[in-house]
Order: structure tokens, then sequence, then C-alpha cells
């Protein structure tokens, strides 16, 4: 690996795994402070989050199939594509929003009772998802303009963003779940309200800082939406998969949540307690595996494609070595990060156990995230991607979910790890596509 490769690397890897860390610090908050209102409290937001993980990928997917392109035609130097590509991938999002932010708000108890039948859970959920679908838009649009700035180069702008939006959140929830400084007690409606105002700030701070540094990808509206038929074609036939593959993947997801449910109430909030001290540790994965896709998309973009393969290679070593550094560091800190949890022992039990299992299949999910979102989708190798993401979680994942928690009726910890064998399967599939190099392609000579 020489110099130039890492100093790229970190320049992007570090701003992106501070975003996503401050991120994941937002919901241990969240979670924290709601915690001490109980596991119905935990168990009524973290299903009510489950339609935002939903609408989130959906977000994800669309601008990281427009990133592809917007990517390799900043390697190009090509400003008036990547307006265009940006525009497009708002179109579907605004689009997207439109749907999930109606469904929220017109019928929340319906939301929540696809995912469980306790009545004091859907009651609760339904007061905090009424009120976060409010920040539905500003997350689409901070993500669009989020995502792009990384694909140029400018990861640092989202995480300063991100900084502000965390500690706003922070003092919000404080003041609005307790009742603090004078504010009313609101329980998890404030905490829905903590969140929704600190999203539009999010967004309206990252349009303000773009304009103060000039941001190349800032444009008047009507150049967002100059885009051709015969554009949204050419992008579509490879962002496409992108799309599908993170709503079908969240989906599965979803599902799972669903078979979780099923077990029992302390078993969601068990659950839910271990993915969020588990994304403090997947953030730093994620971080390479968007370092990878922003340069191998560069790469590719200049038409270096023997120095993009040789760079795909690097990243999967890397992410290999970042994850079994992060799964030694979860598995020994879980005492510490537990500690923080005021709910029953048991289901501390249970959240333990269940990070026992995400530490020792944490390298496999570093190598499958820099496989599926940095290697294969850079070069538009989307369609694969497709098939070994979302195969994995729907006949593999999903199919075990059911079995263990409706056939088998086994403990939660062990329908989890029935679950992970899906990681298994992912690499199965997608280390050999990357080493034949199939993947490896430019896509925007032509446009």
């Amino acid at each position: 690996m020489h110099k130039d490769f890492i100093k790229r690397l970190l320049s992007i890897a570090v701003p992106v795994t501070l975003q996503n860390l401050i991120a994941s610090s937002l919901n241990l908050v969240d979670t924290i402070m709601i915690g001490s209102l109980g596991e119905v409290s935990i168990a009524a937001v973290g299903l009510a989050n489950q339609f935002f993980f939903l609408f989130h990928l959906l977000m994800f997917g669309t601008l990281s199939g427009m990133t592809v392109f917007i990517a390799q035609f900043w390697g190009k130097k090509d400003i008036p594509n990547i307006h265009r590509s940006l525009g497009l991938g708002l179109t579907i999002g605004l689009m997207g929003t439109a749907v999930f932010s109606s469904l929220g708000w017109l019928a929340p108890h319906l939301v929540l009772g696809f995912y469980s039948d306790d009545p004091e859970v859907i009651r609760l959920g339904s007061q905090y998802l009424r009120i976060v679908v409010l920040c539905y838009l500003p997350t689409a649009l901070s993500f669009a303009f989020g995502f792009s700035s990384r694909s140029i180069g400018n990861a640092k702008l989202p995480m300063i963003v991100s900084m502000i939006a965390l500690a706003s959140n922070t003092v919000l929830n404080y003041c609005l779940i307790y009742g603090n400084f004078g504010f009313p007690q609101l329980g998890v409606q404030g905490a829905a309200i903590a969140t929704a105002f600190s999203r539009w700030m999010e967004f309206f701070l990252i349009i303000i800082l773009m304009k103060r540094q000039a941001s190349p990808l800032l444009a008047k509206l009507s150049v967002y939406f100059s885009y051709s038929k015969e554009f949204v074609v050419k992008v579509l036939k490879t962002s496409g998969p992108v799309i599908f593959n993170e709503f079908l993947w969240a989906l599965g997801m979803t599902l799972h949540m669903v078979a979780y449910a099923h077990i029992g109430t302390q078993a969601v909030a068990s659950i839910q307690i271990a993915n969020t001290i588990n994304g403090l540790f997947i953030v730093f994965g994620f971080g390479v595996a968007n370092a990878c896709a922003v340069i191998l998309g560069n790469t590719l973009g200049e038409g270096k494609i023997e120095e993009a393969k040789q760079e795909g290679r690097w990243f999967l070593m890397i992410a290999c070595g970042v994850g079994l550094v992060l799964g030694a560091v979860l598995f020994f800190s879980k005492p510490f990060a537990l500690q923080f949890y005021t709910v029953q022992d048991a289901t501390l039990q249970i959240a333990s156990g269940l990070l026992t299992v995400m530490a020792i299949t944490m390298p496999l999910r570093m190598v499958n995230a820099t496989t599926i979102v940095g290697v294969l989708r850079s070069g538009g190798d989307t369609r694969f991607a497709l098939v070994v993401d979302v195969g994995s979680v729907w006949f593999v994942g999903t199919a075990l979910a059911f079995l263990g928690a409706y056939i088998l009726q086994w403990p939660m910890i062990w329908v989890y790890a029935l679950v992970s064998l899906m990681e298994i399967a992912k690499v199965a599939m997608g280390l050999p596509r990357v080493l034949t190099n199939r993947w490896a392609k430019n896509l925007v000579d032509e446009i």
C-alpha cells in the first residue's frame, strides 16, 4: 500500500467514521434516556424506529446508487452531470419521503401493529412515530447533500453538522423527556420532538456551510432537475438495484424484528440495547466501506482500472483487520457498556449474549460491508451485490429467524445466532466475485 492510498483512505474514512460514531452516540443517548422509563418504552421507541429504519435504508440505497455516479463523475470532473445525479437522487428520495411520512402520520397504530401485539407498546410507539415523521423530509435532504459531499472528497462537512445535531438532540432529550430546566415532562413524545428539531437544524446547517465553502454541489433548482430521460435510464440501470437492495434488505431485517417480537417484549428491548452498543463499533468498519466506495469510484472514473482492482483487494484486507480488532474490543467492553441501562437483570443478560454473537461475527460483517457497499457498487456491479445481500438476508437470515422463533421456539440469543449465519453466506458469494475483477468498470465515459 503506497502513501497516497493511505492518505486518501484516512481523509475519507476518519470523518465518515466520526460522523457515524456521532450518529450512533445519538441513538445511544436516546436509548439510555428512554431506557430509564422501562422496557416497554424501549420496545415502543425501538419498534417505531424500525419504520424509520426502512425509510433510512431506502434513502441510503437511493443516495448510494447516485453516489456511484457522483464519485466517478468527480474523477472525470464532470460537474453538470454531478448536479443531475444529485437531482435524480433528490427526486426519488422526496417521493419515498412522501409515502413514509403519510403512513407514519395517518396510520401509526397500523405500522406498529405489524411489529407487536402489545397494546401498550403500540400506544407509546404511535405517540412517538406521529411526531418523529416530521424529521423524515430534512433527513432525506441532509442525506442527499451529505453523501454527495463525501463522494467529492469533502467528508468533514457532514461530520461537523452531525456533531452539532448530537449536542442539540442530547440537550433537548434531557429537557423534554424528564421535564428539566422548566420544560414539560413529555416522555417518549419529548424524545420525538428533540429528534425532529435536531434533524431540521442539521439540514439547514449543512446548506449554510456548503454555501460558505462555495461547494460545487450547489446549483439552481432547475439545474438539479435538468436530467433527460436517456440520463435517467442509464443511471437507474446501475443505481436501481442499489435502491431495491437497501429497501429489500431493510424489509428483511424488519421481518427479523417481527420474529424477535414473537419471543417477547423483553427480547425486543434486549436487541435494541445490543444493536445500539454494537452500532458504536461497526461505524469504524462502515467508514472503511464508504471510503472504499468513494476512492474506487474516483479511480475508476479516472480510467485507472488496474489500480482500482489492486485498491479493492487492499480494502478487503483492511476490513478484515478492523473487524478482528473491533470484535475483541466489543467483547471485552460489554460489562462497561451495559451498566448504563436501568432495566431488569434478565434483559441485560440477554443483551450480553447478543453482544457476544455480534463480537464473534464482526470480521465477517466488516468484510461483507466493504465487499458490497465499497467494492462491488463502486464499479457498478450492483445486480450481483443485490443477489448476495438480499439473497442472504431473506433466504438464510429471515428463514432462520422464523424457524428459531416460531417453530423451534428457541431463546433470543440462539435465534440471533442462527440469523447471523447469513454473514457466512455473504462471504461465500461475495468474496469470489471480487477476486474475479468483473466488478471493475468505468460507468461514465459514455454519459
